[in-house]
């Protein structure tokens, strides 16, 4: 079974991107308000003015303009007025208009001019234009016709494709039919305006891929059918918007252009002088060719071509004016599906029963006003339909029971079907005619259950005068699906309907399939009614689950609504999704073997029905009820030995994980705060989402075992880990989580812990199941969600190169500070090298990390401590490996932070061995502060030439004797040049970062190098580069910052910067931020200095012979707790 076909894929629309050499000219009346959708009739331009009124101006003979003044009458309101569109009607004069209020947001308006007072009267909001959201744009033909509209919302039952959509209305019998979305101008963003000129090209503005500024103006030309792109002589980089035009002079609104009067002005542009440039593709959209069967796949809720454009080659199983006498309304078919053509407006080409046909079109749902919801093809003209041969063999009818299900009879929507029994309801007189027909499966034809109709028009070739009520009849013809959501027979000739003498109807009771007729399912004696929770109805509600080969899936029909169009279960048949005649609403399966078990419910108009537990025995096509309970009951899965199953319920107010046996019926609860359930291949283990901070994974095993129950968390971080799938033959657990800020999904490796994207590039998915070696998910596409197939491999490591580091960070001396309640962080590697695998380790732990890019998870159960970080990164010429001990620090940041610092060490090994000895008494004196970490301020070694042997010690001393992160930053002495010897080169490659920052505990904490220079300063210097940086971080917000330094640029008693202008645009900076504390050393000796509210302290030499001191600070989330100088204690262990 090919699965990959699932996967559909849509086009983009073309664009082209053209100039014309023209010269767009304010026009002189604008003021500095605004001035802003234009609409020139005659001599009169009608626009939105100041306070969002409409006004107009008269243009004189001259060319001069009179006056600016509002429209008289009842238009404008305190509410704001926009998109005026004025034309003639018959002998009046109408204005079409937008008009906004809490309730509504903007709706439609219409108005007519008295032509004796200058009015404008009566106006009426436009109905059948309106929606619950924002309207905006409206144009109008001469004669009131035809209009466009643009609006965010919802016509017919179709969403927009994007936020904001143009849609297309005509008024039949002086009512605006309901607006059809043309797809083919719209796209995922907003299409603010719209305007059609006297050419039929129709003029958009938008954000589109190429756009200059915000907005952009672009027309569609009915010739090309291409969407063109005026370039940058109509469009500027700001933005351009709503026009008004009749072919040869444009007049547009457009905001803060040079030498403008103000924000929106109005604009001319003369456009009979144009002078064409050469048109660039920018995108192109392919038609989509497709069968009638593959216009029906649903995945998202909704059909997952519709709205695009489609061609399709069917036969038509009705002539054109059988079903339409002023439109193109026909059928095609092939032998596995149909489809409804609708055109509207034309009848031609005539299309006789029995041809072949071409058609190309946009895909809706919203067609001929009577058959909204039945799956459409609604070409733009009659070039669109093309009759490629006659005499075309017709698909056979379907014989079907007037009883069928309604999920059974919409597989044959749009398809020949044939019913038969006894007539009533009987009409021959009105326009629509027609009569019910029962001939149900139980042959009782007097009851008037199960009934179907059949309905026609008057113009319709079609006598049925030789029937009456209580008649036998036969109907055949294409199954319709009108707006209420029936389904009725419409005959495409006379010989459709003939009478029936009643012993040939019961011959054909035996050749119609019984297997379509709806189950009744007994209820069982005691059920109660539920306790009214409705799970939400969505788009992305696709589950699945595969057995043997079979593969069934759930999901939502046309609409997703609660009423008739609710979720249903299909069966992925070669191809092609069947669905399972099942009563009510039904949802997440689950199989094994011949087994079938889902959530069902019966009556979802019923707001207090439930959701049930229900079984199929997919070969007998026995159904069961498995349990009756006022909760709602979901997320049914099977033990592999088909003897349990185990579901979800919602009850007071949460979930629990209940336990059914299905021999006895006895059930028990398996974990309250549980749900989302599945076994392992051999029923031993069960792993589920259980909620305690955040739905974490649970793993019950020994489920057989008589010595009880092992219970294990195998994830539980601070983000949510959902909907488990296990694949025990590869040790893996497919779950939903939202690392990297979407809900995907991911893969845990039960034997090393480790956790992986399932793919590269984040994606939305979720809701996976397995098949084989292989995962299903419900994933996010272009056009919606889709059910896909995926192949898991895992990349294979290895053999491993030998490499010198390649991390930026994080680093022993600027380790990452990660809090237990976000378990993230970034590593940063050198060009090249991309993370693959990572591992936190200290403590006798191994903690799995999984990479994304720079950006790393703690996945595994995580402890508070400081811990190795162990990285795998892959380059083009290899795998490497590294370890970078003590850069990882996981804590609660909730927490009194305590920070010891150290400062002015001046090792100097060479010359002074004796300080080995005495930094490590500092470290252990550190230590029985129990500090949250230690910050050491610059001069670590005493000269250039001792580089190698200061920097060695001090890292091998850190790994030895630190036990909570320490961070270093370089002074003066650290920075200095001796021959060859470059300080800051040294520095990066042992220890990393030169300055950086974090947030912790409520604070930013800012480490800066102001031994910036190459040459070794002795006094301070901050460069440009850092200083940007600087600007950027003390920028991002008010929170409370304490920043480490060598050199104190707050001290102005001495000289302690090269330059007195850097010190002072340093200050500058530091004023901008929120900074509180500010800690320093280099001086070698106490001093506190107030800069405003900034306390600035330095701090003495902390080692000097075997005198040895270090400086505390305390802080909380309120503010300074503590600062004093101290002389190490007895170290203790922290």
């Amino acid at each position: 079974m090919n699965w990959k076909r699932f996967l559909l894929v849509v086009g983009a629309i073309l664009i082209v991107l053209s100039g014309f050499a023209f010269e767009a000219k304010l026009l002189p009346f604008c003021t500095s308000s605004i001035e802003r959708m234009p609409w020139l009739f005659e001599d009169v331009l009608y626009f939105v003015g100041n306070n969002y009124d409409i006004y107009q101006i008269v243009l004189k003979e001259d060319g001069s303009w009179g006056e600016i003044k509002q429209v008289e009458g009842e238009v404008n309101t305190l509410a704001n007025e926009i998109s005026p569109c004025v034309v003639r009607s018959g002998d009046d004069l109408v204005m079409y208009f937008a008009r906004y209020s809490d309730a509504t947001d903007y709706d439609f308006f219409r108005a007519v001019l008295d032509m004796k007072s200058g009015e404008w009267i009566g106006v009426t909001p436009v109905k059948e234009l309106n929606t619950d959201t924002q309207e905006w744009k409206i144009w109008v033909n001469e004669g009131e016709t035809l209009a466009y509209i643009t609006t965010k919302g919802s016509h017919g039952g179709v969403a927009p494709v994007g936020g904001r959509d143009i849609w297309m209305s005509e008024k039949v019998e002086g009512k605006w039919t309901t607006p059809l979305n043309v797809a083919a101008l719209n796209t995922a963003g907003d299409e603010w305006s719209v305007f059609v000129d006297p050419l039929g090209r129709i003029w958009i503005d938008g954000s589109r891929e190429e756009v200059l500024g915000g907005h952009d103006i672009y027309y569609y030309d009915p010739q090309s059918k291409k969407i063109v792109h005026p370039g940058e002589d109509i469009n500027t980089m700001y933005n351009d918007r709503s026009v008004w035009t009749d072919g040869k002079t444009l007049i547009l609104s457009s905001s803060d252009r040079k030498g403008g009067a103000g924000s929106y002005d109005l604009y001319t542009v003369d456009l009979e002088g144009e002078v064409a440039r050469p048109a660039v593709v920018v995108e192109a959209r392919e038609e989509i060719t497709a069968t009638p069967g593959d216009l029906r796949a649903s995945m998202d809720g909704k059909y997952v071509l519709e709205g695009q454009t489609v061609t399709v080659e069917g036969v038509a199983l009705v002539s054109t004016g059988e079903w339409h006498d002023k439109a193109n309304y026909f059928a095609i078919a092939d032998a596995s599906a149909g489809v409804f053509v609708y055109g509207a407006g034309f009848i031609e080409p005539f299309v006789r029963k029995g041809d072949l046909v071409r058609v190309t079109g946009t895909l809706s749902i919203v067609g001929y006003s009577t058959d909204i919801g039945s799956l459409v093809i609604l070409p733009s003209g009659p070039e669109d339909i093309v009759v490629l041969s006659n005499d075309a063999d017709l698909p056979a009818p379907k014989i079907l029971f007037s009883d069928t299900s309604g999920a059974a009879l919409a597989s044959y929507e749009a398809r020949p079907v044939m019913f038969f029994g006894k007539v009533s309801q009987y009409d021959n007189e009105t326009i629509a005619r027609g009569f019910a027909i029962d001939g149900s499966s139980d042959s009782g034809y007097d009851d008037s259950k199960g009934e179907v109709k059949v309905k026609f028009y008057s113009y319709a070739q079609i006598d049925i005068s030789g029937l009456e009520n209580g008649d036998y009849a036969s109907v055949k013809g294409v199954l319709v699906l009108d707006k209420e959501g029936n389904y009725y027979v419409r005959p495409t000739e006379k010989s459709d309907i003939s009478e029936l003498q009643r012993n040939r109807l019961i011959f054909l009771s035996t050749v119609a399939d019984r297997t379509l007729v709806a189950e009744e399912v007994p209820q069982e004696e005691g059920s109660e009614a539920g306790n009214g929770q409705i799970l939400e109805s969505a788009a992305d509600r696709i589950f699945a689950s595969a057995s043997d080969g079979r593969l069934f899936l759930s999901a939502y029909s046309v609409g997703g609504t609660r009423a008739g169009n609710g979720p249903a279960i299909y069966e992925y048949i070669d191809g092609a999704l069947v669905k399972l005649a099942l009563p009510g609403e039904a949802e997440y399966p689950d199989v094994k073997g011949n087994k079938l078990v889902f959530a069902c419910r019966i009556s979802p108009d019923d707001l207090n029905s439930s959701w049930e537990i229900y079984h199929l025995d997919l070969e007998s096509k026995k159904l069961q009820k498995l349990l009756a309970s006022p909760s709602d009951e979901i997320e049914p899965v099977l033990s592999p030995d088909g003897e349990r199953v185990v579901f979800s319920r919602q009850a007071n107010g949460r979930w629990e994980l209940v336990e059914l046996e299905t021999a006895s019926g006895r059930e028990s609860v398996i974990e309250v705060n549980a749900k989302s359930g599945d076994f392992s291949s051999d029923g031993g283990e069960l792993v589920f989402q259980h909620l305690d901070e955040s739905w974490d994974l649970v793993e019950l095993s020994k489920l057989d075992s008589p010595i009880g129950l092992s219970r294990r968390k195998l994830l539980a971080t601070p983000f949510d880990e959902t909907s488990p799938a296990v694949n025990d033959d590869s040790n893996l657990i497919a779950f939903v989580a939202d690392y990297r800020g979407k809900g995907e999904v991911f893969l845990l490796d039960t034997t090393t812990g480790e956790v992986r994207p399932l793919f590269a590039e984040v994606t939305e998915s979720k809701n996976p199941f397995w098949i084989d070696a292989e995962l299903g998910v419900a994933k996010r596409s272009e056009t919606g969600w889709e059910m896909a197939i995926v192949e898991v491999a895992e990349e294979k490591i290895g053999p491993f190169e030998e490499v010198e580091n390649f991390l930026h960070k994080p680093r022993l001396t600027s380790p990452a500070m990660v809090d237990l309640n976000e378990v993230r962080f970034e590593i940063s590697l050198k060009e090249g090298f991309v993370p693959v695998k990572a591992y936190l380790q200290g403590g006798g732990r191994t903690i799995p990390v999984m990479c994304n890019g720079n950006d790393a998870i703690v996945t595994g159960s995580a402890a508070a401590g400081l811990y190795d970080l162990r990285i795998v990164a892959r380059s083009a010429s290899g795998y490497h490996s590294w370890v970078e001990p003590k850069s990882v620090y996981l804590g609660d940041s909730s927490r009194t932070v305590r920070i010891v610092q150290l400062t002015d060490i001046h090792l100097g090994l060479a010359k002074k061995p004796e300080n080995r000895e005495g930094f490590i008494k500092l470290l252990e004196g550190a230590k029985s502060e129990e500090p949250t970490m230690i910050v050491i301020t610059g001069d670590v070694s005493d000269a250039a030439q001792y580089y190698p042997d200061d920097y060695a010690f001090l890292r091998s001393a850190l790994i030895e004797h630190a036990e909570c992160p320490v961070f270093v930053i370089p002074g003066n002495h650290d920075s200095q040049r001796a021959g060859k010897v470059v300080g800051k080169e040294v520095w990066t490659e042992l220890f990393g970062e030169l300055y950086f920052g974090f947030e912790w505990g409520g604070w930013r904490y800012i480490f800066l190098d102001t031994g910036d220079s190459d040459y070794g300063l002795v006094s301070g210097m901050v460069s440009e580069e850092q200083m940007d940086w600087l600007r950027r971080e003390v920028g991002k917000d008010r929170k409370k910052t304490v920043l480490f330094a060598h050199h104190n640029p707050f001290d102005t008693r001495w000289s302690f910067f090269e330059k007195e202008s850097n010190r002072q645009e340093l200050v500058e900076v530091l004023e901008g931020g929120n900074l509180m504390l500010a800690l320093f050393g280099h001086r070698h000796s106490d001093a506190i200095d107030y800069h405003d509210e900034i306390l600035a302290i330095t701090t003495r030499k902390s080692l000097e012979g075997s005198a040895l001191s270090y400086r505390l600070v305390i802080l909380d989330r309120e503010g300074i707790v503590k600062i004093s100088q101290e002389l190490p204690k007895a170290s203790k262990s922290m």
